[in-house]
């Protein structure tokens, strides 16, 4: 993928320690490297009580009916998601080889593996998204956030494949795609085509490229009736109302700046400077090995804040509605 600015010369072999421990404090990376340590210590309690509870468990089957047709869509669905995950992870891993380190891309995709934890907010008050029972699942970890409450909470699962877990990983392709096809479009270089557009133009490119993907890939993720449905959201802006199948328009507001926007623009930024992706500035105080355990904390930490500001957002826009009456049985929560 992208190509980043190369590896910055470790200054903390060259400057005396205390001086590099000082710059290191004062930088941006401090900040969110301490933000996503913060964050993998709230989902260690919360997780470590769900699994004490006995929660770490498959919900019961049965109670509902679904199609052999159906069955073998869903795990077609999951099988899909794993390759594409492993593709995915491939690519980053390529071109964090060939910067000699981690990539900002990179570091981002493993910090998306930390902000499951916060998946049940989606359905905070009520059920608004439901989830498939015959995927791959766990019963969900929602009492166990602190403040959270919402119906038919023994009735809610957590899809870890064809949902949350490597789903939200994959949330990286909202960045990726832009990027790459940015870099494309007048046949640049990817080290220097993106950076010699405007702000302006960055930001209009990104949410129109980043609107588009949201438009086509989660309806038709949504239709395949693998992963889950946006089952009790308001009726008044979506496509396919009072169906189970139905989408909300908000997704499309919401996705483009919350997913696309922020690392899209921390790329830019950086290729047009020339310094390291902002989150990560500071890493260069750092002895190597260290400085890239702070990256990634760096990078869950940032992670977790677009994935928090995303549910939020939506949860907030979509409003909440009756389950549509064609809600197959296996989807239905209540």
């Amino acid at each position: 993928m992208s190509k980043e600015i190369p590896p910055a010369p470790d200054l903390s072999i060259a400057e005396n320690p205390a001086t590099s421990w000082r710059k290191f404090l004062r930088s941006p990376i401090a900040f969110w490297s301490a933000a996503g340590l913060v964050f993998v210590a709230f989902q260690a309690v919360i997780f470590s009580r769900w699994i004490s509870d006995g929660g770490l468990r498959a919900m019961p089957s049965g109670g509902y009916e679904i199609s052999t047709t159906q069955k073998i869509v869903t795990w077609a669905v999951q099988a899909a998601v794993t390759v594409g995950a492993i593709i995915v992870a491939v690519i980053l891993l390529k071109a964090s080889r060939r910067e000699g380190r981690p990539t900002f891309l990179a570091l981002l995709y493993l910090g998306l593996a930390f902000t499951v934890w916060a998946n049940p907010i989606a359905n905070y008050g009520d059920v608004h998204v439901s989830q498939n029972r015959y995927a791959l699942n766990v019963a969900t970890w929602g009492p166990y956030i602190p403040g959270w409450e919402s119906s038919y909470v023994e009735e809610q699962a957590e899809v870890f494949i064809s949902a949350t877990g490597l789903g939200y990983m994959l949330c990286i392709l909202w960045a990726m795609i832009p990027i790459a096809i940015f870099d494309r479009m007048r046949g640049q270089e990817s080290s220097s085509g993106m950076a010699r557009w405007s702000l302006t133009h960055v930001i209009i490119a990104t949410v129109a490229v980043g609107a588009v993907l949201e438009a086509i890939l989660d309806p038709i993720w949504v239709k395949t009736g693998a992963g889950y449905a946006y089952a009790g959201v308001g009726q008044t802006f979506t496509v396919f109302s009072g169906h189970w199948y139905q989408f909300p328009l908000a997704n499309i507001l919401v996705f483009p700046f919350v997913l696309s926007l922020p690392p899209v623009l921390m790329i830019w930024k950086s290729r047009r400077t020339g310094r390291d992706v902002w989150i990560l500035q500071g890493r260069e105080y750092l002895p190597r090995r260290v400085s890239n355990w702070v990256s990634l904390g760096a990078a869950i930490g940032l992670a977790n804040v677009m994935v928090l500001l995303a549910l939020t957002l939506s949860l907030t826009l979509w409003g909440n509605d009756a389950f549509p009456a064609d809600m197959p049985s296996y989807l239905q929560v209540g």
